[in-house]
């Protein structure tokens, strides 16, 4: 047989500088060539097969793969070992279904181009591809949101039952909530959990609340480690420019629940605020949804969220009378902290929803947190 490399994909050059196939080259050519050196017909190779003509003709066209059956007497016919024809297949196949993706890619790129992907790669959800390959990005796209085309997504995306759909922040980038939710989930997913139990839960607020005050290094992880206990998985999961959101709540499965907080608001008033508000859509409410802290959300599920993550953190008696005064000087928000077991900067965050105290008023008592990995 003449040397040439045979099912070898033709190449061209492309904008990255590296060679890529156009277009496959069917195993079939092999059989040509070798009929060729052999001044064999397709008509005496089809008798010695105890083939139709017609397929071999389809297989030597591409038309019809070269199964394992046909492999081994293509070896005892023509000489050629059984494995070359199962590997030269294996690869024919292979690259035509490369090419069709490809094709299909392409039509995908504006939808792609809804999505972040800047910021998805700056924080390594997916890898960095520039924007001058854009069949890359789509691919890594869909690799991420783990669906195969966009209406795929679109349909996963619309099964997930988040609530507040109809709400005017939710319908703003629905694409960089999509991306930021899928996130919570893949990193949730990850995280070992005993089956939910809540009771547990319950008690594991009380040692997280302590926290708050206290505020060891490893704050974060803490909060993890105590909610994984009892059936709960808490994922950081920075804030995407378009999602808005503040937390989620979903559950994963009947047993495991999930608390995402984007950390857009690092001041420990917002914080702790914000983790209770979710932990009480854990107690409080359906399985079904998905629970998004979106601003300006008036949904009665989130109004009581936020009574009882104001309660759970001060309660009622407490407040209502610390509140009965007319000026809150620092020493005074601070000797109340103390008393409630919190830190004095939710009390401060606090008295400012509640327009008793000025925005602008005795922040200097509000600690900055620092969720660096250490703190996790």
């Amino acid at each position: 047989m003449r040397k040439k490399t045979v099912n070898q994909n033709e190449s061209k050059l492309v904008g990255n500088g590296t060679f890529k196939p156009d277009y496959a080259i069917a195993p079939g050519a092999t059989i040509t060539e070798a009929l060729e050196e052999r001044d064999m017909s397709q008509r005496e190779l089809a008798l010695r097969l105890g083939m139709n003509e017609v397929m071999l003709s389809d297989i030597v066209r591409g038309k019809r793969p070269i199964t394992a059956e046909t492999a081994r007497g293509l070896e005892l016919a023509l000489g050629i070992p059984f494995q070359f024809w199962m590997n030269a297949e294996s690869r024919y196949r292979e690259h035509l279904a490369r090419i069709q993706e490809e094709k299909q890619f392409f039509e995908w790129i504006e939808w792609a181009k809804s999505f972040p992907f800047a910021d998805m790669a700056r924080l390594g959800w997916v890898p960095k591809i520039p924007a001058t390959a854009p069949i890359a990005r789509v691919r890594a796209l869909l690799s991420f949101l783990q669906v195969t085309s966009p209406k795929n997504w679109d349909a996963v995306y619309k099964d997930m039952n988040i609530a507040y759909r109809k709400t005017d922040a939710f319908k703003t980038h629905q694409a960089d909530l999509g991306v930021w939710l899928r996130q919570g989930e893949r990193m949730a997913q990850k995280i070992e959990c005993a089956p939910y139990d809540k009771a547990r839960f319950e008690d594991a607020l009380k040692q997280i609340r302590t926290l708050s005050k206290s505020l060891p290094t490893n704050f974060g992880q803490q909060i993890v480690d105590l909610s994984a206990q009892c059936g709960v998985a808490v994922v950081y999961v920075p804030a995407l420019k378009g999602s808005r959101a503040s937390g989620a709540t979903r559950w994963l499965s009947k047993d495991k629940a999930m608390i995402q907080l984007s950390l857009r608001h690092k001041s420990d008033d917002h914080f702790w605020f914000t983790f209770f508000h979710e932990a009480a859509h854990i107690l409080k409410h359906s399985k079904k949804e998905i629970l998004v802290e979106l601003p300006s959300n008036e949904d009665p599920k989130e109004i009581e969220a936020n009574n009882w993550s104001a309660n759970f953190l001060i309660p009622k008696a407490e407040w209502s009378a610390f509140t009965g005064r007319a000026t809150f000087p620092p020493k005074v928000i601070v000797g109340f902290a103390n008393q409630v077991g919190i830190a004095p900067g939710i009390v401060v965050g606090r008295l400012q929803r509640e327009k008793r105290l000025e925005f602008s008023a005795r922040n200097e008592l509000k600690r900055k947190l620092d969720f660096s990995p250490s703190s996790k």
